[in-house]
């Protein structure tokens, strides 16, 4: 039987954040020149560049097919640059990365709980440890109550809390995501923006977000990267003055449709 949708916490709301993992805030990362051809000849990136402050929300926007996945598996290390770099700067070297992707492919066979250990078994992590990070994760996305429940019995946007849990427990410093609301309802969606800017904010993770949807990056991102038509690069990058405070109703003030405004102009789009 599938569980109804879950409010979840919203911003400013919620159980405590505990506090990001060593370094988390220290996480810098650096595009510089990245080019990704592919042996038929595609070139699906040229000369993408884009500077990443620590703690900062980025947000890559364009049409289909400019290359904004390719780029943000470049940068996870999931795919290789043909010419250019991605450098990471702050302590520790390459950062702890999460990758949330637009599937939340989880175990059918595996309860919510043993699917936000996944990551940490794989990583030989001992079940103890791995479990009270779970625990902790589940309750940071509002599922503290369904961590016995089968994916099977989840709604849609409760599977993608559950996908971003997976992610937490591994207290990564750079978070990655990858249209990952693009299959949920509207209103689903806002609640997990919702989520996700209260979690990125509080524990300071850098972030870059991939989508297709205007507002949405508008409402996540410090600053919008807006990408040409492939081969992919970086035509524009437009700041986004609104703070680490984001409550939903921001969606609705003037100021908010002008800056999503002036990012589809430069799309050539309607925003």
């Amino acid at each position: 039987m599938l569980v109804s949708e879950e409010p979840g916490p919203t911003v400013g709301t919620g159980p405590p954040i505990p506090p990001p993992g060593p370094d988390a805030s220290g996480v810098t990362v650096s595009v510089r020149g990245v080019t990704r051809q592919y042996r038929s000849g595609f070139v699906a990136l040229q000369g993408a560049d884009l500077e990443i402050a620590a703690g900062e929300m980025v947000a890559l926007v364009g049409p289909s097919g400019c290359g904004k996945s390719t780029l943000l598996k470049i940068v996870a290390g999931l795919l290789s640059a043909t010419d250019g770099e991605v450098a990471f700067g702050g302590p520790g070297g390459r950062p702890e990365i999460g990758y949330v992707f637009q599937d939340p492919h989880l175990l059918p066979w595996r309860r919510t709980l043993r699917n936000v250990e996944l990551f940490l078994e794989v990583d030989g992590m001992k079940k103890a440890e791995r479990r009270r990070r779970a625990r902790e994760a589940l309750a940071l996305v509002g599922l503290a109550d369904f961590e016995d429940a089968y994916p099977a019995q989840l709604s849609g946007g409760m599977k993608m809390r559950v996908s971003l849990a997976r992610t937490l427990a591994t207290d990564p410093q750079l978070m990655l995501f990858d249209e990952p609301f693009a299959a949920v309802d509207e209103i689903t969606r806002h609640r997990l923006n919702n989520d996700l800017i209260r979690l990125q904010r509080e524990r300071h993770v850098t972030g870059v977000f991939v989508t297709h949807s205007i507002t949405e990056s508008v409402f996540l991102a410090d600053r919008v990267a807006v990408m040409s038509p492939s081969p992919g690069r970086i035509v524009d990058v437009v700041d986004v003055p609104f703070g680490d405070e984001r409550p939903p109703s921001l969606r609705t003030t003037p100021e908010f449709a002008a800056v999503a405004r002036q990012i589809g102009e430069i799309m050539g789009v309607e925003a």
